[in-house]
């Protein structure tokens, strides 16, 4: 088949296109581009999750295969048509893009419109689906391709993949095993279009939303989380994202990273942190939480 893809040069688009090269012919490939007003919130997630930050690669991957490489930017364009119309293909395959495609690029391949997506869907359709795997305490996380529709991450699944997620496991090891298996999941999945296989719809009951999250939002219910639980998400989102938190006299707390946690009764409010010098301890509900490099926010 070929296939005109679309992404923003992650270790799931690069994983994905790679794939897509090996069992297709990719004739174009296209760099999701937020519409004007939407470039600070890319680049604001861009900086929050790994992989998102650096878009040269994609351009690199489209010269080595000889394929067009151009923008599109989601704003149902006249220049976004004429650049899919130009590059007939037949199928469309996109991993990494933070607007949807109008319905009427998607009706330009009625046989294969695939979605590569970050999770285990139905679970954490939208923006940032590792943040929402972190929030959740989920215990597998994969990759899941599936025919486009007009809602988010909604349609049929034509392939998945899973792998285990050990409790405070680094967002960048997730992200590495994202890449590992998009791979087959995108051949999977062109495979089972090619066969005109519809795929298996998606458990509406099941489903969660994976919404973008603002900087500086207030996202752990301390009051209710386990120490462990608290931990891993912290833990494991460490270089990308941190809690907003306050020490006891409300004065907001910054920290360089996550130490250990440790079981008990902790003397303060959950939620709240204890300074020493440049350490501190993160009350929680049943414990407490090491915090390294911690600092009065200005």
């Amino acid at each position: 088949m070929r296939v005109t893809f679309v992404g923003m040069a992650g270790t799931l688009s690069l994983a994905a296109l790679d794939a897509a090269c090996e069992c297709s012919t990719v004739v174009a490939v296209l760099q999701a581009v937020p519409p004007s007003g939407r470039g600070a919130r890319l680049r604001a997630m861009a900086s929050r999750l790994p992989g998102l930050a650096h878009l040269d690669p994609l351009r690199q991957r489209a010269q080595s295969l000889g394929a067009t490489f151009a923008p599109l930017t989601g704003t149902a364009s006249s220049d976004d048509h004429a650049t899919i119309a130009a590059h007939p293909a037949d199928a469309i395959v996109v991993a990494g893009c933070p607007f949807l495609l109008a319905d009427a690029v998607l009706a330009r391949f009625p046989r294969a419109a695939i979605n590569v997506h970050g999770a285990l869907l139905p679970r954490h359709r939208g923006l940032l689906p590792y943040f929402w795997t972190y929030w959740h305490g989920d215990e597998a996380g994969g990759v899941t391709a599936h025919r486009m529709v007009g809602r988010a991450d909604a349609g049929a699944i034509l392939a998945q993949r899973a792998f285990p997620i050990p409790r405070g496991w680094p967002v960048d090891e997730l992200n590495r095993a994202v890449g590992v298996i998009a791979g087959p999941v995108v051949a999977d999945a062109l495979a089972a279009a090619e066969r005109g296989d519809p795929g298996r719809d998606q458990d509406e009951a099941r489903a969660t939303l994976a919404p973008f999250v603002r900087p500086g939002r207030a996202t752990i219910p301390f009051a209710e989380w386990d120490t462990a639980r608290v931990w891993h998400m912290l833990h494991g989102l460490d270089r990308y994202f941190h809690e907003p938190l306050r020490d006891a006299n409300d004065r907001r707390i910054r920290y360089t990273s996550v130490g250990a946690w440790r079981a008990g009764t902790p003397d303060l409010v959950p939620g709240v942190v204890r300074c020493d010098g440049r350490a501190g301890t993160l009350a929680c509900r049943d414990g407490v939480i090491d915090l390294l490099g911690v600092s009065l926010a200005p």
